[in-house]
């Protein structure tokens, strides 16, 4: 069964041939095709056993003429007809290195979806040729990002609040208690830690800036 952040990837999905990096069981190709965001798709990981599984849901879904699954490194090696990629369900770290890795081409579509580090990712994105055109936050268990971005070959530049908590994010519950956990966060390390106070006082500051966007 599909979890709420990967229905919320699917409902960006959007394009002609979908490569899902690292996809686990093939729920977003699966249900990209289903709900025919695109006309085919690749499913992509790293390790066997992953890959298994996918090509285990893609035949009981019966949709192996649409959905091919590949053992690849990332995204290297990917075929050329992919215009939209999701990278979901790994480390901020992880996703860096598969961009760097990866072979891009101007227009090519990305939703991007990390559970840790992503600030680093926003940095990343920014100055290596990446337009973020919006961002969604889901919780589902954890807080999850969705971002929404385009290899464009021009720099993007954010304030420190988009870098830090998103641009152009879309309005929900989600985000609000999102933030509110935030700024909570802040305002007790301010108060047990004395030593860092300055680095959290800027942090607070940071955060009180998202009402003037």
């Amino acid at each position: 069964m599909i979890s709420k952040r990967l229905e919320h990837v699917v409902d960006w999905v959007e394009g002609n041939v979908l490569a899902d990096i690292g996809c686990d069981h093939g729920y977003v190709c699966i249900e990209s095709i289903k709900q025919h965001k695109v006309t085919k798709a690749y499913a992509c990981d790293i390790a066997p056993k992953p890959l298994a599984r996918a090509q285990a849901e893609v035949k009981s879904a019966h949709l192996e003429e649409q959905i091919q699954c590949l053992l690849l490194d990332g995204m290297v090696g990917l075929p050329e007809d992919v215009d939209i990629v999701v990278i979901a369900g790994m480390g901020g770290h992880t996703i860096i290195d598969i961009l760097e890795k990866a072979t891009l081409h101007r227009g090519m579509h990305f939703l991007i979806s990390p559970h840790s580090d992503t600030e680093l990712v926003r940095k990343f994105l920014i100055s290596h040729g990446f337009t973020i055109e919006k961002e969604k936050m889901v919780y589902d268990k954890h807080y999850y990002p969705i971002l929404a971005c385009t290899y464009t070959q021009s720099e993007q530049v954010l304030s420190d609040f988009q870098i830090r908590y998103g641009y152009q994010v879309e309005s929900s519950q989600d985000y609000v208690s999102y933030l509110q956990k935030q700024e909570m966060k802040y305002q007790q390390l301010f108060l047990r830690v004395p030593k860092k106070r300055k680095e959290f006082e800027k942090e607070l500051e940071i955060l009180q800036k998202r009402d003037t966007l």
